[in-house]
């Protein structure tokens, strides 16, 4: 399978979903914070760094191990800053 390695996502601004290395969806891309990508799974929040981020046959896979609870505290971050509830 050819893979090549994310360094650009403005390709992928349009919100895809995220999959591991056993197929399953993982999350969908719905931003970006810097050099991390925002994902979104359920009513939860993530937020990964780029570079655990491969493509394959226009997938976007995290072989790479990461730290969930990391990712979710810092994607819960990434929401309260981006979303002001009640304010039109």
């Amino acid at each position: 399978m050819e893979k090549k390695k994310v360094e650009d996502m403005s390709e992928y601004l349009i919100p895809r979903f995220v999959i591991n290395t056993g197929g399953e969806r993982i999350g969908e891309t719905i931003g970006m914070d810097g050099q991390r990508v925002i994902l979104k799974k359920d009513s939860n929040f993530y937020s990964v760094p780029v570079s655990v981020l491969d493509e394959r046959h226009g997938e976007l896979i995290i072989e790479k191990d990461l730290d969930w609870e990391k990712a979710k505290i810092l994607g819960e971050r990434w929401r309260k800053k981006s979303f002001i509830v009640g304010k039109v």
